[in-house]
């Protein structure tokens, strides 16, 4: 059985879940693998002092168009702009750092 649980609960800890449509909160043991090696990124931590809230454009490593995400400061994460359709609700910037991604200057 799939471990499910609110959001209210996924919220604590956005790293570690996932939002399945239908399904709800999935609980998975940490951040998401990154599927194969890629060129490392720069530091996608935003300037120090930055607002929970506060949107910044970051630069995924096929070099598309940036994504605008918003910074948790709480958790020192990135919130997925589309959850639905991502493999966790938030992403810490040393995941998209060595994911490729880079935050846009």
């Amino acid at each position: 059985m799939i471990p499910v649980v609110k959001q209210s609960v996924a919220a604590k800890k956005p790293t570690h879940h996932q939002f399945v449509p239908g399904m709800g909160y999935v609980v998975h043991s940490g951040e998401a693998k990154i599927p194969s090696p890629v060129k490392k990124g720069k530091n996608c931590a935003p300037p120090a002092g930055t607002k929970a809230g506060a949107t910044f454009d970051l630069i995924p490593p096929t070099g598309g168009k940036p994504v605008r995400m918003a910074w948790n400061a709480t958790h020192r994460c990135w919130l997925s702009p589309r959850p639905a359709q991502s493999t966790r609700t938030a992403f810490s910037p040393e995941f998209l750092s060595r994911a490729g991604w880079e935050l846009d200057d």
